[in-house]
């Protein structure tokens, strides 16, 4: 109604409901989630804090979404505007001297767990959530990532090395 169309139209678009929210979704990432990271210093807390700010605002849509059978496809989906950002961070700090592959992989690793780290933290934390708490607890558990990839990389096991170097 307040678009000035019809229903019917709405369900020519966008095919059923789960897709229309599924989209509104994606609108609100793209443009309340993406601008923030822009924003944001590179990488670290800043950058964190962007993110759970977002969902903590959101968080009632949100959380109808991951508690609906759209979940999956939402997860998917946002994954898929996040992995971009969490490939450049990834490379910038293990770029040289180690497989292309594996650093993608290492990515969408990172990308996957925050994820579900978010989505339990959107479904199922006490309210009122605390962004800056979150934001804290992702940055220490992406320091154990980095320690753990710089300290594997750095021993004999073959991870995160190039092909040449096994």
């Amino acid at each position: 109604a307040a678009a000035d169309v019809s229903r019917q139209l709405v369900y020519q678009h966008f095919g059923d409901r789960d897709a229309l929210l599924l989209e509104g979704a994606l609108d609100l990432a793209r443009t309340g989630l993406l601008p923030r990271f822009a924003e944001a210093s590179a990488e670290g807390r800043e950058r964190a804090l962007a993110m759970t700010r977002h969902f903590a605002e959101h968080r009632v849509f949100y959380r109808a979404m991951l508690n609906s059978s759209s979940a999956h496809a939402l997860t998917k989906a946002l994954s898929g505007l996040i992995l971009p950002v969490n490939r450049r961070a990834v490379e910038a700090h293990f770029a040289e001297g180690h497989d292309p592959q594996q650093l993608d992989d290492l990515a969408v690793f990172i990308t996957g767990g925050g994820a579900a780290f978010i989505n339990a933290w959107v479904t199922d934390a006490e309210d009122p959530l605390d962004p800056e708490d979150l934001a804290d607890r992702l940055i220490g558990l992406l320091g154990i990532i980095t320690a753990a990839v710089r300290q594997t990389a750095a021993s004999d096991v073959p991870v995160l090395k190039k092909e040449t170097d096994r």
